[in-house]
C-alpha cells in the first residue's frame, strides 16, 4: 500500500465512508512498508556502522556523545556510573563503563539473536550484556577480557542488563562495546 492510497483511506475516514477497522490495516500496511523500505535501503545515518541489506559498513566517522555519554575510544573511568545506577535501583538509563567479563553464555537464539556474557562490577555484582546481533556483530571477548560498553541499564536483583548496545534505531541513542579497539555496534 503506497502513501497515497493511505491518504486515500484517512480522507474516506473523516468523511465517515470507513470504519476504524479499515484505518487500523491501512496504518499496520504503512508501517510494515517502512520498516522494510528502511531494513533494505539501509540506516541513512552516517554517525555509525549501519546494514545494507547483508552487508556492514563503517562510515569512519563515531557517534557522537550525548546525555552524558562517551564516545568509543574515549577514555571511561570505570564503573561508577553503572554502580550508582545499581545502588538507585534505576531502570532505562544510558550508561558508560568498563568491566572485566566474567562468565560467557549460550547466544539467546530465540526471536531477536543476542550475544550474552555476565560482567563483573568493583563490587563483586554482575550485569549481564544483551548484545543484539541481528544489528551488530559479535563482539570476539573471552572470560577476563576487559570491555568498555555504553548501552541502556535496567536494574533487576540479579545486578541488571545493559542492552541496546548498538547502533541506533531512532529509539534511543547508539549504543556500542569496545574491545581490542575495535568498536562493535
Amino acid at each position: 500500500m503506497k502513501h497515497k492510497e493511505f491518504e486515500g483511506m484517512r480522507k474516506k475516514l473523516s468523511q465517515g465512508k470507513m470504519n476504524s477497522g479499515q484505518l487500523k490495516v491501512a496504518a499496520f500496511a504503512l508501517v510494515a512498508l517502512t520498516m522494510l523500505t528502511t531494513w533494505t535501503s539501509g540506516c541513512s545515518d552516517a554517525r555509525h556502522r549501519h546494514r545494507d541489506r547483508d552487508q556492514e559498513v563503517q562510515t569512519g566517522v563515531t557517534p557522537p556523545a550525548g546525555n552524558g555519554s562517551v564516545a568509543p575510544g574515549e577514555q571511561v573511568n570505570g564503573d561508577a556510573q553503572v554502580l550508582e545506577a545499581q545502588d538507585r535501583h534505576r531502570k532505562k538509563i544510558e550508561v558508560t563503563f568498563t568491566a572485566p567479563v566474567k562468565k560467557l553464555l549460550e547466544d539467546d537464539t530465540k526471536g531477536i539473536d543476542h550475544q550474552r556474557f555476565l560482567v563483573e562490577l568493583s563490587n563483586g555484582s554482575t550485569v549481564l550484556v544483551a548484545h543484539n546481533t541481528d544489528l551488530a556483530p559479535p563482539v570476539p571477548v573471552h572470560e577476563g577480557d576487559l570491555v568498555t560498553m555504553h548501552g541502556e541499564y535496567i536494574w533487576n536483583r540479579k545486578g541488571g542488563v545493559l542492552h541496546y548496545t548498538h547502533h541506533s534505531t531512532t529509539r534511543h541513542e547508539s549504543g556500542w562495546i569496545q574491545f581490542n579497539g575495535q568498536v562493535y555496534q
